[in-house]
């Protein structure tokens, strides 16, 4: 990768010259990929490659990496392996994206301008799971400690309810009203 990939290159420029980079990008170089890594460690290996297909400038984006996620079950860190590869047709306006060939992904290159960073996030961040969670529950860290937690709670709720129903039964706040309608 180019020590200034994050900067807005000319897609014609890009696409004329045919032009590939190869390298690893730091994944917390990325900032919209900030807010879903559990640690802002690690690096992933992309490859870019730039050219012409069925009339339309093309981008290849291939990413491998192992991104350090939050467990929405235990909450802790797992690493989400990405392997991701997409050809995108990099247009110049909203109207020629509907006019992209089949198979090519259109992303709006504005002003004929492109950056590689945002490339290559846009795959990742497509990569990511919705929610986040190891495969087997059995590898949450937590493991038994948030079976623990996950009692205590249903401990808090299971007496909640029965309060409930006892305050139910000894308080109605409208019972008096009835006496009052009356006297008017």
């Amino acid at each position: 990768m180019p020590s200034d990939w994050s900067r807005s290159w000319e897609v014609d420029r890009l696409v004329a010259g045919q032009l590939r980079f190869d390298g690893e990008v730091a994944l917390a170089s990325m900032p919209r990929l900030q807010d879903r890594l559990q640690a802002a460690v690690g690096d992933a290996q992309v490859g870019l490659s730039f050219g012409k297909e069925h009339g339309a400038n093309v981008a290849r984006v291939r990413v491998v990496a192992e991104v350090p996620l939050r467990c929405e079950r235990c909450m802790g860190m797992f690493m989400w392996p990405v392997t991701a590869a997409a050809t995108l047709a990099l247009v110049a306006d909203r109207s020629s994206a509907d006019a992209a060939s089949a198979g090519l992904e259109p992303v709006l290159a504005e002003h004929g301008r492109v950056v590689l960073r945002d490339l290559v996030e846009e795959e990742l961040l497509l990569a990511l799971p919705l929610i986040a969670r190891h495969q087997d529950a059995a590898d949450c860290t937590a493991g038994a400690g948030a079976g623990k937690i996950a009692g205590k709670i249903a401990g808090r709720f299971e007496s909640s309810a029965d309060n409930a129903v006892a305050d139910e039964i000894t308080q109605k706040p409208f019972a008096q009203l009835k006496d009052l309608l009356k006297q008017r």
